[in-house]
């Protein structure tokens, strides 16, 4: 499966701050508070929309907690707020291990058996026959699934913060016997990701979020993005609360120890910087596209699985990236809508206080169909900064476009046919650009400046 994100790769992976203007930053605000629901303890939420290379919304509603406390509601949310970010997680493993395939430290085809001791593929995993690391990475290892091994989550949640080791969470999914024969079947499986966690370190002499600091978080300016080293988030953040039942009820997981999730959903972060994460991954700065395709392609055993990625459509765009709960629920996600508002599609990620959020239907499918309902007009759609205007003319045209602007700045001019292609791309002192020789037809100018963007239609005959 190819990349859904070709058509511009944007040299920075500093979002542009160009915003949407307030109507659509109010529609999009109000389904952020309409997902949440009603009657819920403590309900709060943060989400980002960003159009790559063009307009950047980050809203937040209902409440989150301030610096270190027992999860005690202090304060309002806020869009900066972190948050512990479930199984986005795996996404980053994957990635990694991918690295680690091209810098020739392992294979993805490699038996686990070659980076694990015996003991453990023998005496714990016990599987059927050998499984391999690609295996542990799309969920077709048959290892069955430590989360659904109740005496270990009754274990965990009588302690949050009790500590928990690599060997003892591999053992609380194998200990349920073999789910199918390695390759056969589809399931999805934290144990998988806990190995993984295994093999990174074994082969790179380091903790997992060393080498995920070392080489995701620090080379993308990850600033807000970390592996906590302890059980409290000592910034504002949002909460963990999961209706468990009976006997414990309402669950607070604010605190909890991150080796509960180590390796598969113990990171940290804001939805900007996991945007910036999913453009620079799908842009292919952190791996090749060789090895992006890999983790693309769904497996034979599920069409919505790659390696670390989970991949839907949406009214039937393309729509890739991952899903997460840990006590919440997250998602990040890149969808290939083309619109001509949106020509390049744009990028999604959210955090909600509370385990079970319905985000495929609350959030994720009414932000696609609201931005892709949007008028193809440039009025109501984009904010510049105050007394700021822009014009083109003559159009239609025959091939030269005047811009007249009060913005007294070098300009980045962009045309787009009306399917998304970038067709040309300049930066101009002058106020003009010459487009003759293109085939007649309807084309989307892109003029931005410093602090905004500005999109208009043209014709060219």
């Amino acid at each position: 499966m190819k990349s859904l994100f070709t058509t511009i790769l944007v040299s920075t992976i500093t979002l542009v701050q160009a915003q949407f203007s307030n109507e659509v930053a109010d529609s999009l605000q109000k389904i952020l508070e309409a997902a949440l629901p009603p009657g819920h303890l403590n309900p709060g939420a943060v989400m980002n929309i960003y159009v790559p290379g063009e307009y950047n919304w980050s809203g937040a509603a209902g409440y989150s907690v301030s610096g270190t406390t027992t999860g005690i509601v202090a304060k309002t949310a806020v869009n900066t707020d972190h948050f512990r970010v479930g199984s986005l997680t795996k996404l980053m493993v994957a990635t990694s291990v991918l690295l680690l395939e091209e810098t020739g430290q392992l294979s993805i085809t490699d038996d686990i058996s070659l980076y694990l001791r015996s003991s453990l593929i023998n005496d714990t995993i016990q599987s059927s026959t050998g499984v391999t690391i690609e295996q542990l990475l799309n969920h077709t290892s048959g290892i069955a699934n430590a989360a659904a091994n109740q005496t270990c989550q009754q274990d965990a949640l009588s302690d949050l913060t009790r500590f928990f080791s690599l060997e003892e969470a591999v053992n609380c999914g194998a200990s349920q016997g073999e789910e199918f024969v390695p390759g056969s079947s589809w399931s999805y499986s934290n144990t998988n990701y806990t190995l993984l966690a295994m093999i990174i370190e074994e082969v790179t002499g380091q903790e997992l979020k060393t080498y995920l600091q070392t080489n995701i978080f620090v080379p993308l300016n990850l600033q807000d993005t970390y592996v906590p080293e302890s059980n409290e988030l000592t910034e504002d953040h949002l909460g963990c609360y999961w209706q468990v039942g009976f006997p414990f009820g309402l669950v607070d997981m604010s605190i909890v120890s991150p080796s509960l999730y180590k390796g598969w959903a113990d990171v940290v972060s804001t939805t900007e910087d996991l945007t910036r994460f999913l453009e620079a991954l799908l842009g292919e700065q952190i791996i090749s596209e060789a090895s992006l395709s890999k983790m693309e392609a769904p497996n034979p055993e599920s069409s919505n699985y790659g390696l670390g990625m989970e991949l839907y459509t949406i009214n039937p765009d393309g729509y890739q990236g991952h899903s997460g709960e840990v006590g919440n629920t997250s998602g990040l996600f890149y969808s290939n809508l083309s619109t001509n508002l949106i020509p390049n599609g744009y990028y999604i990620s959210y955090n909600f206080t509370y385990q079970g959020a319905s985000s495929l239907v609350d959030v994720d499918q009414k932000v696609y169909t609201y931005l892709k309902d949007l008028e193809a007009s440039p009025a109501g759609f984009l904010e510049g900064q105050e007394g700021a205007q822009v014009d083109v003319y003559p159009n239609p045209t025959s091939g030269i476009i005047n811009i007249n602007t009060n913005v007294n700045e070098v300009l980045n001019v962009r045309l787009y046919s009306t399917q998304g292609q970038l067709i040309k791309s300049e930066i101009i002192n002058g106020k003009s650009v010459n487009y003759s020789g293109l085939d007649n037809g309807i084309y989307i100018l892109s003029i931005t400046s410093e602090n905004q963007t500005f999109t208009k239609k043209i014709t060219l005959n």
